[in-house]
């Protein structure tokens, strides 16, 4: 319903609705395992990022400059690292590099959609003073993000091994 009610620069928020949703299908498309369940999980879990990333949009959409975009961002991202590795502590589940990537596929389109949502009152933006010291410079940059995710990965898969091994299973 508030979609049909978009009354002004409608070309903006449907072209930021229509890309969250296609990138979306796309990925899921592409990401797929032809697995029924699993696949179904994953688009779930998609959505549950979106939706948390619409959630800190709302959240820092009242700043009004470029933060609006970066802080949910990073905030879903690292949303996301943590529940990669909180997979560790559970039987039989291991972080995976690909739900790392599909969360972050699911976070750009649930910005997306909240910019299409509720789009930011101006075009331009630059990140505030303060801002900018706790993301830009002393803050979370993306390579340290990547290398998070890369820990996860490499850990969540050493531990597969280990159960493996002691389980029987084939040895590398």
């Amino acid at each position: 319903v508030a979609v049909v009610r978009i009354r002004d620069r409608r070309m903006l928020r449907y072209g930021a609705i229509v890309a969250a949703l296609g990138l979306g299908t796309v990925y899921s498309l592409w990401n797929a395992q032809g697995i029924p369940e699993v696949d179904a999980v994953e688009r779930v879990h998609f959505v549950e990022y979106g939706l948390i990333t619409l959630l800190f949009y709302r959240v820092w959409r009242p700043r009004g400059d470029a933060s609006m975009f970066v802080l949910p961002l990073l905030a879903g991202i690292a949303v996301g690292t943590l529940e990669e590795w909180l997979q560790w502590f559970i039987p039989g589940r291991v972080g995976d590099m690909r739900d790392v990537f599909l969360n972050v596929t699911a976070i750009v389109c649930g910005l997306l959609f909240s910019v299409g949502v509720d789009p930011p009152d101006v075009a331009g933006f630059e990140l505030r003073d303060a801002v900018e010291q706790r993301v830009g410079r002393g803050g979370v940059s993306e390579r340290q993000v990547l290398h998070q995710a890369r820990r996860v990965h490499c850990a969540a898969h050493a531990r597969e091994r280990e159960q493996r091994l002691d389980l029987g299973g084939a040895r590398e």
